[in-house]
Parts: structure tokens; C-alpha cells; sequence
């Protein structure tokens, strides 16, 4: 199951709940109708932050945002150091940006499965 780890955590936001399908650990989310959230599913499209951990739908969600540095093992490809990462627009998950991606975090590092990062919304 894929986790996310804070190593310095940025704001929780906690007021809001899963939208239909639930979220999971690592997952970055965007708001879908006032305080409810969905997964991002469009590179282009701004992420709000990323899921704390896997919650079903209806069910209150916490929301990391507003920075911090976390590590995780829900991503996609290989990122490298310095690498700015956007939500997959299939999984949602991290991955690396392209031109006019939505900017969400910036890798530091990634190895053996595991990716630490720095959020940047």
C-alpha cells in the first residue's frame, strides 16, 4: 500500500472530505465542489495538495499543503534531483512536469522505490 511520510511537515488541511472513489496516500487532489476533493486528473489542472492517507469517499481527508518536505513511494517514472513534479493525469501521482504542467513539488531525491520531495503548493 502506498504510504506518505512527513520529514518536516508543512499545513494540514483537514476540513474537507473525499470526493466519489476516495483518496489515497500521496495522491495529489484538487478541490471539486467546496470543501470536497478529487484526485487531479490533468497535469495542467492546480493541485490544492497532496493526500496524508487512504480515506474513503464521504470520509474526512487530510490535505498537506503550503510546503514541507515528505517522502513516498506512490509516483511515477524515474524523477531525479531538481526535478519539478506535477500530478499524473492518469493516477494522480507524482511524476515529472512538462511545458505548462502544473508545478506541485520538487524532487530531491529518489531511490530504491522511495521519493522525498519538496511540495510547492
Amino acid at each position: 500500500m502506498a504510504y506518505l511520510k512527513p520529514l518536516i511537515e508543512g499545513t494540514p488541511y483537514g476540513l474537507g472530505v473525499a470526493a466519489t472513489g476516495g483518496l489515497t496516500p500521496g495522491q495529489c487532489v484538487k478541490f471539486s465542489a467546496g470543501d470536497t476533493f478529487a484526485p487531479t486528473a490533468s497535469v495542467s489542472a492546480r493541485s490544492f495538495g497532496i493526500c496524508k492517507k487512504a480515506v474513503a469517499a464521504g470520509e474526512q481527508a487530510t490535505i498537506y499543503c503550503g510546503g514541507g518536505i515528505y517522502e513516498t513511494d506512490a509516483y511515477e517514472g524515474s524523477p531525479a534531483a531538481g526535478n519539478v513534479l506535477t500530478a499524473d493525469g492518469t493516477s494522480s501521482k507524482l511524476k515529472v512536469t512538462g511545458e505548462g504542467n502544473f508545478a506541485v513539488a520538487e524532487c530531491i531525491s529518489c531511490s530504491g522505490g522511495v521519493l522525498r520531495f519538496k511540495l510547492l503548493v
